[in-house]
């Protein structure tokens, strides 16, 4: 079954916007393929299942890039033991 938006809560409801893995994607600038390998493996943003449907919450991808913000390429980042 295609993602259906309507079926997840949208700010309008006043809740939070969630999105599927394609969109999420986008949102966070990398590939689809990508998230779904982080979700196997560990490293990527918090994610929610329901039924068979992956879904991200908008503040927990905008948490997910700001925590990985750096002012430099020499900018280890924190939680990296540097």
């Amino acid at each position: 079954t295609p993602y259906d938006a309507s079926s997840y809560p949208n700010k309008e409801d006043g809740m939070e916007m969630v999105l599927d893995t394609k969109r999420a994607a986008a949102r966070v600038g990398l590939a689809a393929q990508t998230l779904n390998k982080m979700r196997c493996v560990g490293g990527g943003p918090p994610y929610y299942k329901h039924a068979r449907k992956v879904v991200y919450r908008v503040p927990d991808l905008d948490a997910w890039m700001q925590a990985r913000a750096r002012t430099s390429t020499s900018d280890a980042g924190a939680g990296s033991g540097r």
